[in-house]
């Protein structure tokens, strides 16, 4: 499974979380073959904050938006563990490139059913992070994720992200 992460050097951004991993947890990421690629951060930043940086984390620093789209769209899953955002573009965008999202529960935005959404975690707790992070792991394939997002693969991700945020102004 490979997963991402869009971050920043930000502390609401919750990379801590990471670095609060259970080792066997770490460990079955790696017998199972995982794949974490992090985008917008430093390694250093990682091991600062924690994070073990282990043969199957790839840290990418800050990319082109073609270069970070490039790694959602090549991902499985997309990892969101902040506490707050506004309107996660990248989550949209992971939507339309059809790379399951799998999100913080203090994260409501428009034109998304959070309260049904079932890959939500509590950004304090790496035990739920990681239960919900292997449930999202074992059902991906299986998601329709036009039941919870407004947003298909026909639709224009700019112009719905734009259209939602607009009504939360």
């Amino acid at each position: 499974v490979k997963m991402c992460i869009v971050a920043a050097e930000k502390k609401h951004k919750n990379l801590e979380i990471l670095g609060r991993l259970s080792e066997s947890f770490l460990l079955s990421l790696e017998r199972q073959h995982f794949s974490l690629e992090i985008v917008g951060v430093t390694s250093s930043y990682l091991a600062e904050k924690g994070v073990p940086l282990k043969p199957y984390i790839t840290c990418h620093g800050r990319r082109t938006r073609a270069e970070t789209l490039s790694i959602i769209e090549n991902s499985d899953l997309l990892l969101l563990p902040s506490y707050t955002e506004g309107n996660p573009k990248v989550a949209w965008e992971a939507v339309q490139l059809g790379t399951l999202p799998v999100l913080s529960t203090t994260l409501t935005f428009s034109g998304f059913t959070h309260r049904e959404y079932p890959y939500r975690f509590d950004p304090r707790d790496p035990n739920d992070f990681v239960n919900t992070v292997q449930k999202a792991a074992r059902e991906f394939m299986g998601v329709r994720m036009n039941d919870y997002f407004l947003v298909s693969d026909k639709d224009d991700v700019r112009d719905l992200y734009e259209s939602a945020y607009s009504e939360i102004l």
